[in-house]
């Protein structure tokens, strides 16, 4: 054996020997003195689960000049990238599967699931129609094999339901003319792990499916369990801030208008969600009261405070969708800043309206007994329990 080849395979015995690796590659053999071409072949003979010998395979390529030399190397190329990917990868025969879609005019995944349903036997026809060509190592040990030939046996044998769906899916994307078909994948690997792959499938044309179908895996367990985990948390937070009896903002100070609001709005405000959309930037015209509003000479030191870290308190009126006005004290703090001053602030608004309302009361009431007291002709006065006048 001559070449790069032949470096390689000796390189590989120790993984051939063991039945983990079936390599394909094209070998320089000397006889002669001249080099011929062939394309070398490996099969593992298993007795159990042990692997007993191997069956190789040489088959002559004849050159046709320098062309054909570089579509030899190309070859060789193309081979190599697919087994040493790290993406796992594999090639799929499909023409049975195609054979039955057509026999069947089931052309859409509803046609397939229903023609399933009504013939479960059918799905053992469509498994027999979908082979594995080919598999990468990265593949091989994704889902737990030892070599490429027990991956296929793996693969047939365990062929559930959905996998039968799929590969009519792949044959029906191919007649429809779809160059490419993408889906979730669930699997056990290696280690007894359930990972969540997707699969992103290269089809070829109607005329070519004897090429395979090219399907690469991405394992996207980590990304789907921390989607998972965002979700978890947006629903808490969501859960969590529809319980604050408060109305509390976030609110855009380029923009001037919030960009979110919880659910008390509409028992504080009267106002739908729609209604702030729709109000835009108008939003401090509409619903706060004039003389609240932050003026303009006055806020970019009002932004700068917020972006220094401190939480500003003033009292705020605000319009109610029925005209009549609520007094709200807020508290705003600064959760985004850009350039020294707050772009977006949290404002969190308690109703005190019926609290100034009876403190007003209140303080009406002590107006009047102090002007009737005044006007009395007889000393008044008041104590506390020590005898210390507060009032006379």
């Amino acid at each position: 054996l001559r070449g790069r080849a032949a470096s390689t395979l000796e390189r590989s015995l120790d993984a051939i020997r063991g039945g983990r690796l079936v390599q394909e590659q094209a070998v320089s053999i000397e006889r002669g003195g001249c080099l011929q071409t062939l394309w070398l072949s490996n099969y593992p003979l298993y007795r159990g689960s042990a692997c007993v010998g191997m069956i190789w395979t040489l088959h002559g390529l004849q050159h046709h000049g320098a062309q054909h030399a570089g579509d030899l190397g190309r070859l060789q190329r193309y081979r190599n990238l697919f087994e040493r990917a790290a993406l796992p990868q594999l090639v799929l025969d499909v023409t049975g599967a195609y054979s039955w879609v057509c026999r069947q005019r089931a052309f859409s995944a509803e046609q397939i699931a229903a023609l399933l349903e009504r013939h479960p036997a059918a799905r053992r026809e469509l498994a027999a129609g979908c082979l594995l060509l080919e598999a990468n190592l990265a593949a091989i040990n994704l889902f737990g094999a030892r070599s490429e030939r027990e991956l296929a046996v793996n693969l047939q044998r365990s062929a559930s339901a959905a996998d039968v769906s799929l590969a009519a899916r792949i044959a029906a994307a191919i007649h429809n003319g779809e160059e490419q078909l993408e889906f979730a994948y669930d699997v056990v690997d290696g280690q007894g792990r359930p990972r969540q792959l997707h699969a992103i499938c290269t089809l070829p044309a109607a005329d070519r499916i004897d090429q395979g179908v090219l399907v690469n895996f991405l394992d996207v367990t980590e990304l789907a369990d921390a989607q998972q985990d965002l979700h978890t948390r947006e629903r808490f937070l969501s859960a969590t801030l529809s319980a604050v009896p408060d109305l509390l903002f976030v609110y855009d100070y380029q923009e001037a208008r919030p960009i979110y609001i919880n659910e008390a709005l509409q028992r504080h405000l009267g106002y739908a969600w729609e209604d702030i959309e729709a109000m835009g930037g108008d939003f401090n015209g509409i619903v706060v009261h004039p003389d609240d509003v932050v003026p303009r000479e006055q806020l970019r030191a009002y932004l700068r405070r917020l972006a220094d870290g401190e939480i500003v308190e003033q009292p705020v009126r605000m319009r109610q969708a029925d005209g009549e006005w609520r007094q709200f004290q807020t508290r705003a703090t600064c959760l985004e800043a850009a350039s020294g001053l707050a772009r977006v602030g949290v404002i969190i608004a308690r109703d005190i309206t019926e609290h100034v309302r009876v403190l007003d009361r209140v303080n009406q009431q002590e107006r009047r007994y102090k002007l009737l007291a005044e006007n009395f002709s007889d000393i008044i006065c008041t104590t506390d329990v020590e005898l210390r006048v507060s009032y006379l």
